[in-house]
C-alpha cells in the first residue's frame, strides 16, 4: 500500500527509513545531514563502507539503530555530479529485495535523486510505484518534494572568509578579537591578498568585515555545538569550489606561519606593536632601525620573535628587513 506524507521524514513512525546518499561517505547537507546527527552509528557504518569501496550504485546498506532500520540508498556516485534515473532503477530493485528478505512492514521514502540530484519527481514517483507498488502488505510512505519551498540551509552561507577565520581561531593560542584582527592584518600586508578591510584605530588593526564573519561563526557554534567541526569538514568535502580552494591556498602558508609566530606572544601589548613594525618594514626605508626599538620592551620582544620565526633578518647595516 502506497500513501503520501509531508513534513519531517525522520519523524515518520515506519519500521524503515530510506536515506538518499552518495558513494563518497559524506552527509554534508539537507536531510542526509539530519540523518547523520540523529543516527551516528548509521553514519559510521556508511562512511566505512564508502571508504572500503563497499557501497556502489545499485547497492544498499541497512543499519539497525535505536528502533529503526536505516536504509542507505545511493542516488549518485559523487556529490559533485547529478543523479541518473538508471541509478534510481538499480537502487529500487535492491530495495525491493531488501524489503522482502527482511520482512519490512513499513518504510518511508524521500524524493530519490530529486532536488540537488536534478531528477524530476514525477518520473521518480512512477519508478517507485512500478517497482514497489505490488508489495500490498507493506506500508510505503512517499515524501514528495516540498512545493514552493526553498531548500535553505544556513551552512550554505559559509564562504572562504569563514573557513580562514575558523581555522585561525582554532589554532591561535590567544583567542581574542585583537589577536584575530592582528593576525589577518599581518597576513594580508605580507601576502598582498585582501580578504578583509582594515582600519588602524589607536595604533591597532580593526576590521568590521572580520567582526561580521566571527559573529557568523558564533552563530554556527550555537547552532551546531560540538558538531561544528564535522559540519565544516563536510562543507569542505561537498561545497569547496576550485576557486575557493585557490583563494585558501593563496594565504594558507602565510597564515600558518604567522599563527605559529603569534602563539609565542605573551601579552596584548605585543600584538599592538605589529601595525607600527609592519609600516617600518613595508614603507619608507623598509627596515626597522634597532635604535627605534631597543628602548621599548614590547617592540624589542616582538622584533626578537620576528627574527626567531624567520619573518625578518638583519642586513649588513644592522637593520632589520622583511624576508619575502
Amino acid at each position: 500500500m502506497i500513501r503520501y506524507s509531508t513534513g519531517d521524514l525522520l519523524e515518520s513512525n515506519t519500521m524503515a527509513l530510506v536515506n538518499a546518499v552518495n558513494c563518497q561517505g559524506v552527509m554534508g547537507k539537507g536531510i542526509a545531514y539530519q540523518f547523520k546527527k540523529k543516527f551516528p552509528k548509521n553514519f559510521s557504518y556508511y562512511k566505512a563502507a564508502c571508504e572500503n569501496n563497499q557501497l556502489k550504485i545499485g547497492d544498499i546498506l541497512t543499519v539497525a539503530e535505536y528502533d529503526r532500520l536505516i536504509i542507505n540508498f545511493p542516488t549518485k556516485d559523487s556529490w559533485r555530479l547529478k543523479s541518473q534515473y538508471e541509478f534510481i532503477e538499480k537502487g529500487l530493485n535492491a530495495l525491493r529485495k531488501e524489503i522482502i528478505e527482511k520482512k519490512i512492514s513499513s518504510i518511508s521514502i524521500p524524493p530519490l535523486g530529486c532536488g540537488n540530484g536534478g531528477l524530476d519527481w514525477l518520473n521518480v514517483e512512477r519508478m517507485i510505484i512500478d517497482t514497489l507498488g505490488d508489495l500490498y502488505s507493506v506500508e510505503i510512505v512517499l515524501f514528495p518534494p516540498a512545493r514552493n519551498e526553498k531548500d535553505f540551509n544556513e551552512i550554505n552561507l559559509i564562504n572562504i572568509k569563514h573557513l580562514l577565520a575558523y581555522y585561525a581561531f582554532n589554532n591561535l593560542k590567544d583567542k581574542k578579537r585583537y589577536s584575530l584582527n592582528t593576525l589577518f592584518y599581518m597576513c594580508q600586508k605580507i601576502s598582498g591578498y585582501d580578504f578583509f578591510n582594515f582600519t588602524i584605530r589607536d595604533g591597532r588593526a580593526y576590521s568590521d568585515d572580520l567582526d561580521k564573519v566571527t559573529e557568523d561563526i558564533k552563530y554556527f557554534k550555537q547552532r551546531y555545538g560540538e558538531d561544528l567541526d564535522s559540519v565544516i569538514d563536510d562543507f569542505i568535502n561537498t561545497h569547496l569550489t576550485r576557486d575557493m580552494e585557490r583563494e585558501f591556498k593563496k594565504i594558507a602558508p602565510n597564515l600558518i606561519s604567522n599563527i605559529n609566530f603569534f602563539n609565542t606572544f605573551e601579552s596584548k601589548d605585543e600584538f599592538s606593536e605589529i601595525p607600527y613594525l609592519l609600516d617600518c618594514l613595508l614603507f619608507g626605508n623598509k627596515h626597522i632601525d634597532p635604535n627605534d626599538v631597543n628602548d621599548d620592551k614590547n617592540k624589542k620582544s616582538v622584533v626578537n620573535k620576528m627574527l626567531d620565526n624567520g619573518i625578518i633578518r638583519e642586513n649588513i647595516f644592522g637593520q632589520y628587513e622583511l624576508i619575502y
